[in-house]
């Protein structure tokens, strides 16, 4: 049985028909691939200088730096699978890490306005004014910052505050203590020391009264 020479070039059309239309389909899902996948790239780049940490985002990189997705587009992989399912994977897990670096950000925040807060209220009769309405500021500031690195920054403003503040409450007490008679000031300093020592529930506070013609210390 002969092939009619017309049947061939009917078959050869057909194969060309359909080798067009594979490529056509490769060369469109690579070309959205490529440019999703960009938008990502460009994505991690500006989490890195937001402050989420490269060792938090290097996993994505070599996740699709190392995929079969990295073919060229007239590979074949392109006319079974577009790779939207790889994608979706690669979003998700770069939201989970923005939302990991952004919640650890604020736990340090939290720490370092609880460290401030305590020492205000500890130290609120000889603060001046301006210096406790900060608690309000560090707040309102930290509610404003919407990037890891800007809450990590105002956390170690914070707690250098709240450092700074505490020494300068300290040196001011320990200025009044040195003025004060030889007895009571070794009476204050003993008691200090054994605030220092005690735990918080067995706490004795001690504060100045008038006596006689001076001043004594008495139990609060």
């Amino acid at each position: 049985m002969r092939t009619s020479p017309f049947a061939v070039a009917n078959l050869a059309v057909i194969v060309a028909i359909a080798g067009s239309t594979l490529a056509a389909v490769g060369a469109g899902r690579h070309t959205d691939f490529v440019a999703q996948t960009t938008t990502l790239e460009q994505a991690w780049a500006e989490m890195s200088s937001a402050g989420v940490p490269s060792t938090s985002l290097a996993p994505l990189e070599t996740a699709l730096r190392t995929s079969s997705y990295e073919a060229p587009w007239w590979s074949p992989v392109w006319w079974n699978d577009p790779g939207t399912s790889f994608l979706h994977g690669l979003q998700t897990g770069t939201q989970a890490m923005w939302d990991q670096a952004m919640a650890q950000a604020q736990a340090h925040a939290t720490s370092a306005l609880l460290g401030w807060d305590v020492m205000v209220e500890r130290d609120a009769a000889v603060l001046p004014p301006a210096t406790t309405a900060l608690s309000t500021t560090w707040a309102t500031r930290l509610a404003g910052a919407a990037t890891p690195a800007s809450i990590e920054t105002l956390s170690t403003q914070i707690a250098s505050q709240t450092t700074t503040t505490a020494k300068a409450v300290l040196v001011s007490e320990g200025s009044d203590v040195a003025g004060l008679p030889g007895h009571l000031r070794d009476l204050l300093l003993a008691a200090d020391q054994a605030e220092l020592a005690a735990p918080p529930q067995d706490i004795v506070r001690w504060h100045l009264v008038p006596f006689g013609r001076g001043l004594g210390v008495q139990q609060e």
